[in-house]
């Protein structure tokens, strides 16, 4: 039981930040859209339409700040590779040149 509850705490939540998309940092608005993310799939029809309304005002938001979207699928370790990969490494500040 109390997995639901805090699953509803947290959704409460996440709909708060996308009723409140133009005050709120950035990461915020990507944890919002990590938790709709996250419970997709346990959400009725009616519910799911709300995701959707909630997803766009923050979709907006993030757009609106030229900040793109990522996938929440992708985990952070992912992530952090895939910049390890495409980034240069940083040079050593302790050798001299």
């Amino acid at each position: 039981m109390s997995t639901w509850i805090d699953r509803q705490l947290s959704l409460q939540v996440a709909y708060r930040i996308a009723d409140e998309v133009s005050s709120r940092p950035v990461g915020d608005l990507f944890n919002a859209m990590d938790r709709f993310w996250a419970d997709r799939h346990l959400l009725t029809e009616s519910e799911r339409e709300q995701r959707s309304e909630a997803e766009h005002r923050l979709s907006a938001e993030l757009d609106r700040r030229s900040i793109p979207l990522r996938d929440p699928a992708i985990e952070a370790a992912a992530i952090a590779d895939i910049r390890a990969r495409i980034l240069p490494a940083a040079p050593d500040l302790e050798t001299p040149t």
